[in-house]
This record gives C-alpha cells, sequence and structure tokens, in this order.
C-alpha cells in the first residue's frame, strides 16, 4: 500500500500545485491538451503498477515467509538464550505422536501427556543446571508428573527437530492422577534417568498460509485445495493484492481531473486531498469486499473501487474539455 499511497499523494500534490501556479491554464490556453496530461500521468502509473504488483504477490509474502524460517532458525539455535530471557519453555504432544519419551511418560503418569513446561537455572551449551520439568495433561489439563534434575547434558538434532535431554540425580514426583493429589503423589530419586527424553521442536512450519504463498505457489494451492474456505480465502487475496497492486494506473484516471478541478495553492490542503483519496479507495474496498463476501463474491468487491476511478475520472475529464 505504501507504493500506490504515495503516487497518489505525489500526483494530487503536483497537480494541484501547478493549477495555483497557473501553470495548467497556460498549457491549455497555448493549445495543450489535458489527454496528453493524463497519458503521461498514466503511463508512470502503469510503472508503478508493476513493482507494486510484484512486490504484493511475490515479493513481499516470500520474503515474508523467509522471515519466519530465518526466525525459527534463531529461536532453535539460541535455546539457552530463549530459557534465559522466558524462564520456561513449553513442548506439545500431538495425540499421534509415537515416541518412546511420550509412550513412557504416558504409561508413567498413567494417563496421556498432552504438553510439557521446561525450566532451567543454568543453560550452559551443552549442560544445564538445575532443571525442572513439568507433565500436564488429562482431560482438565493437570499436572501429571514433575520432574527435577541437577544436571543434564543437552543435545540438539536440528535435523530431526529434536531436543535430547540426559538427566542426571533426578527427583521425580508422579502419581497425581490416581488420585493421590492430597498426599501429594509418590516420590522417586535415582542418579540417572534410563534413557534420554527426547521434546519434538517442530520444525515444520505450520500448514503455510496464504499471505505467505508467492503467487504460482499460491495458484497451485487453491487448484489443489479442497477447501472451499482456503480457496475463498487465496482468491480473495489475489483480488486485493491486485487489485491494490495495479491501483495506480486506475487511480491515474482519476487523479489528473481532480487535480485540476480541486488543486489549492495551500500544500497541506493538496496533501490531505491526496491522503483522502488514498484512504477512501481503500476503506470501500474493504467495506465492499466484506459485504460481498458473505455471497462468496469478496474477490468481485476488491476491484469495485478501480472500476469507479474510471468512470469518474472519465465523467470529470470529458467535464474539463468541454469547458475549454
Amino acid at each position: 500500500m505504501a507504493l500506490p499511497f504515495g503516487f497518489v499523494v505525489s500526483v494530487v500534490f503536483l497537480i494541484g500545485k501547478w493549477v495555483a501556479d497557473g501553470e495548467i491554464l497556460a498549457y491549455r490556453s497555448l493549445g495543450g491538451d489535458v489527454l496528453a496530461l493524463l497519458w503521461v500521468v498514466m503511463l508512470f502509473g502503469t510503472l508503478i503498477s508493476v513493482i507494486s504488483t510484484y512486490s504484493s504477490l511475490e515479493w513481499s509474502p516470500v520474503n515474508r515467509s523467509k522471515f519466519d524460517q530465518l526466525k525459527k532458525e534463531i529461536l532453535w539455535t539460541q535455546t539457552n538464550l530463549l530459557l534465559e530471557e522466558r524462564g520456561e519453555i513449553g513442548f506439545a504432544f500431538h495425540s499421534d505422536e509415537q515416541s518412546k519419551t511420550s509412550e513412557k511418560l504416558n504409561a508413567l503418569a498413567g494417563e496421556r501427556i498432552r504438553g510439557a513446561s521446561l525450566s532451567v537455572f543454568d543453560a550452559s551449551d551443552d549442560l544445564w543446571k538445575n532443571l525442572r520439568i513439568v507433565l500436564s495433561g488429562g482431560p482438565n489439563e493437570e499436572v501429571l508428573v514433575v520432574i527435577h534434575a541437577r544436571k543434564a547434558f543437552v543435545e540438539k538434532r536440528k535435523d530431526k527437530g529434536e531436543l535430547v535431554l540426559d538427566l542426571l540425580d533426578v527427583d521425580l514426583e508422579y502419581g497425581f492422577s490416581t488420585g493421590e493429589k492430597a498426599a501429594g503423589g509418590q516420590f522417586l530419586s535415582f542418579e540417572r534417568w534410563k534413557e534420554p527424553i527426547v521434546f519434538q521442536i517442530n520444525q515444520e512450519a505450520r500448514p503455510k498460509g496464504v499471505k505467505r504463498m508467492g503467487f504460482t505457489e499460491l495458484l497451485s494451492a487453491i487448484e489443489r485445495s479442497e477447501d472451499p474456505q482456503f480457496r475463498n480465502e487465496g482468491i480473495s487475496l489475489l483480488s486485493k493484492n491486485l487489485s491494490f497492486g495495479t491501483s495506480p494506473f486506475f487511480l491515474g484516471i482519476l487523479l489528473v481531473p481532480i487535480g485540476i478541478l480541486g488543486g489549492k495553492s495551500e500544500s497541506l490542503i493538496n496533501l490531505s486531498l491526496g491522503l483522502a483519496i488514498g484512504l477512501g479507495f481503500y476503506a470501500m474496498g474493504l467495506l465492499l469486499s466484506g459485504l460481498m463476501g458473505k455471497l462468496d463474491l469478496g474477490f468481485a468487491g476488491w476491484w469495485a473501487p478501480n472500476i469507479v476511478c474510471v468512470l469518474l475520472g472519465m465523467i470529470l475529464m470529458i467535464r474539463i474539455n468541454g469547458n475549454r
């Protein structure tokens, strides 16, 4: 939206300034045709439209996706820093997870573990000290198992998305789910956990949203998808980006007559007029897409402002030429 807004404000400001200085009047008195000025603005608008369309359809979503991936990689490599800042990190155990760790913890808790919270007092690179792991689950998401370890050797398997903890000097509190909560559960202490605990850190990005797909990728996803909601969302986003991306071309048809008829000597007024047109353009598309979206025609609503610009611009140009 930055390029279309900048285009609107600059064109209205420039033409308004020309009108205030008498440049347009002098040009027309020498036989100049306002249509020639319109063609120049539309040519410049076409160039801005190409850049803006590419940015909104391809460059922005692709780089947004790359940024998300880079952020995840940074968080993965800086797990220690994350623990220092937040104090703890959480892990989810999915219902279809069949790892050895989840099976043994489920058996220990007596119910299916749904989540784990890990806090560490001293998180060095490969040796963490004073760990506390709280496992929760059951129908009410209650605490089922609490594991304390004085230290743990840590291995990060980035290729598999696994955080491996080899626990030493372990104190275990469990048995909450068997009705012994009032008594505080059962306690065990031992030197070492028999097998390392493996937490799955989901390196697979959640299903990529439509706002993070490039143009060809989004088109392909829409064609393959059998989800009507996803298809409507994707088509609506494509229409929105195409509409706003090409808006400088369509707005140019309106901006020239608006600048000629409404241009003032005060720069602030011209700037305000340009901002009003830009905001009105966006508000109209947003409103109509929302209303028509109830009929699964939201994609058409985004094009309404462009059509209005063309029709209103042509009417105003005819009026200007008729007053020569």
